[in-house]
């Protein structure tokens, strides 16, 4: 029974990441298994490293937020479990598919627009622009002060 929950619950986990069009390998070890967002496959830590691990917290939570308990973190395995039946493996399949919640394959870090700075302006340059807002870190502490 657990080495066919392993193949099971393997081929659901890849098979939902594949119908995303996210990479994966799902690589087994008896009955135990890993989730990696590469297409290669991994054999050492590096290897490891080198695989999109910032897929995985998207990943992690979709399941969680669906009962499905997973590890929490791309190095970590999974434990099979005898006790899983259809019923499991039902909910299983509907928290990996992602259709019903923002996609799972979140933009490469490096591939992200660049998030908003706000400037902070001393007093003095807002006197000379008066088109910019007064951004003044002190500014709660000098009112109290007066």
């Amino acid at each position: 029974a657990l080495e066919r929950n392993a193949t099971t619950l393997g081929r659901l986990l890849g098979d939902a990441l594949t119908a995303e069009g996210v990479p994966n390998r799902i690589q087994n070890a008896g009955t135990m298994l890993s989730v990696f967002f590469t297409e290669d496959p991994v054999t050492n830590y590096d290897e490891a490293k080198a695989a999109q691990t910032w897929r995985f917290p998207a990943f992690f939570h979709a399941l969680l937020e669906h009962g499905v308990y997973a590890p929490p973190s791309a190095f970590e395995t999974w434990f099979v479990s005898a006790v899983l039946d259809d019923t499991a493996f039902s909910r299983i399949a509907d928290a990996s598919h992602t259709r019903q919640r923002p996609p799972l394959p979140l933009p490469h870090p490096d591939q992200r627009e660049p998030p908003t700075l706000t400037r902070f302006h001393r007093p003095e340059e807002h006197a000379r622009d008066r088109s910019r807002p007064v951004r003044d870190p002190h500014h709660r502490a000098r009112a109290a002060a007066r």
